[in-house]
């Protein structure tokens, strides 16, 4: 156990789960979702006790400021709402109560475009501490704490061994891959965790592969 678990992370806010968590829960999803890339609204559904003492706790607020990119520590937190609305970010919460096949601290979070949704679950899961563990409806295991390279593709041979010669060209070690298969859609999405960051130049080359449907590199949470 490190010094992080124990004192828990400096922050705004009464709750290390209700708050600091949400927070990072929020920057995660907006990184893996891409933190340049357009929405028109972004959606976020809170659940079990996200939804019935969130409000109390700033989860809204959190959760909203990370969607904005701010740190647990950042002051702007409290004025997220009004510096959402001046950035031009349409954003609209639902607390959707009790979900008892849901973890205890969690949100689902979900950006539209001018294409299909993309929509992230994570939870909470302690002193601020977080896991990002559904995309798009594939289970995951994401902690923040490795970059990782997510690609999502068709579901035939030759992705991984693809993927997986691009980032070794590039220098990158694999610290650990996992593939989601969805056969009813004939989809994969593959998740590589990686000793450092993709350059997000070398994404054509992981795009080369006519059956990768999209690549996204995600950076480490940094105060992890």
């Amino acid at each position: 156990m490190g010094i992080f678990e124990i004192i828990g992370p400096i922050m705004i806010g009464p709750s290390s789960s209700h708050t600091a968590g949400a927070v990072r829960i929020g920057k995660y999803a907006r990184r893996i979702y891409g933190v340049s890339k357009f929405f028109d609204l972004v959606e976020i559904d809170l659940f079990n006790s996200f939804s019935e003492s969130g409000v109390g706790h700033g989860t809204d607020l959190a959760i909203l400021s990370g969607i904005l990119c701010f740190n647990v520590d950042d002051e702007r937190i409290l004025n997220a709402f009004g510096i959402a609305k001046e950035m031009g970010i349409n954003y609209k919460f639902n607390f959707m109560g009790i979900n008892e096949e849901l973890p205890e601290n969690t949100a689902k979070i979900t950006f539209y475009n001018n294409r299909e949704p993309f929509y992230i679950f994570g939870e909470s899961i302690g002193g601020g501490l977080i896991r990002i563990f559904n995309i798009n409806g594939y289970n995951v295991n994401l902690f923040g704490r490795h970059p990782v390279l997510i690609v999502i593709a068709k579901d035939v041979p030759g992705i991984v061994a693809h993927v997986s010669k691009v980032i070794a060209d590039t220098g990158i070690n694999i610290a650990k891959a996992e593939i989601e298969r969805d056969s009813s859609i004939g989809e994969s999405l593959s998740v590589f965790k990686l000793d450092a960051d993709f350059p997000k130049d070398r994404l054509p080359l992981i795009l080369e592969n006519k059956n990768i449907k999209e690549a996204i590199t995600v950076e480490r949470l940094e105060e992890l």
